[in-house]
């Protein structure tokens, strides 16, 4: 069965350690048109509408029992676990969203058979007509051009070159999740889907005091090698010959928030590129 059938239905990422508790005290954290954040001592849970993206530590649940959350939740707002049943206790009252029946999705990276070229993939090819300065969150100036060249031209995982990359980058921007951010995290998952990650982990991890708390979570995620359904998507279409297949998993990660998802695109085209470039 295809991810994108599976998500036509209540689910959930097998990532969540909240279901390995019984019990846990959280908070609405933030809250956007379409999904919001509970803040729990073991990390946020991202809540959305199914058919949507399923974050990388989500559920996205019928639009029913949403639009009853979405309309009566406000920022701040105590939020119980019990047993697979979230217990909100908003200023109308008190609303339970039992999961004991939601469907767990396997949300881990693919790894891309390594005989497979990125020069020579669609995706490859797709990203590399996107005029990327028009889309991403970032203005570019002589700072960024030189952490695009370093992430692009980094081939030997130079700790101080990379150091200052991920400097430069960590937290940049607006938003809940910073374009800086999202720009690493589409290059490190490149890597990943490669197994060339190197030590950009290690070297970025100390900085993460720098960012949000929604980044953090996404990083967090990352790290553990789980993504968004639409990037895992997007990563299982490297073998796709079918463009229109391949161009329309790239705008679902376009319909990432404001910028994100061009910010996303535009650091998994630098990994590809780097790829590349450690290829030739």
């Amino acid at each position: 069965m295809s991810l994108n059938v599976q998500l036509d239905r209540e689910t959930m990422s097998s990532l969540l350690s909240l279901y390995d508790k019984e019990q846990a005290y959280g908070r609405i954290q933030s809250i956007f048109n379409n999904s919001f954040n509970i803040e729990f001592p073991e990390g946020l849970i991202h809540i959305g509408l199914v058919g949507g993206s399923l974050s990388s530590y989500g559920i996205n649940i019928n639009k029913d029992i949403f639009n009853k959350l979405i309309g009566n939740c406000t920022i701040g707002d105590i939020v119980v676990y019990n047993k697979k049943i979230f217990t909100f206790y908003t200023i109308e009252g008190i609303i339970n969203l039992d999961t004991k029946e939601i469907k767990k999705v396997e949300l881990k990276i693919p790894l891309v058979d390594q005989e497979i070229a990125p020069k020579d993939t669609l995706i490859y090819k797709q990203l590399n007509n996107i005029d990327f300065y028009k889309y991403i969150g970032l203005s570019i100036n002589n700072e960024l051009a030189f952490v695009i060249n370093t992430l692009t031209l980094n081939c030997s995982n130079e700790n101080y070159i990379l150091k200052e990359a991920i400097n430069y980058l960590v937290g940049r921007g607006k938003g809940l999740t910073p374009s800086g951010d999202d720009i690493l995290m589409g290059y490190i998952l490149a890597l990943k889907a490669y197994k060339k990650e190197g030590n950009i982990e290690r070297l970025l991890i100390p900085q993460l005091n720098r960012t949000t708390i929604v980044s953090k979570s996404y990083y967090s995620a990352l790290f553990k090698g789980y993504i968004s359904s639409d990037l895992v998507t997007l990563i299982e279409y490297f073998e796709e010959r079918d463009i229109s297949k391949v161009n329309q998993a790239i705008r679902r990660v376009q319909a990432i928030g404001h910028t994100s998802g061009y910010d996303m695109l535009f650091g998994f085209y630098l990994g590809l590129k780097n790829i590349i470039i450690r290829r030739s």
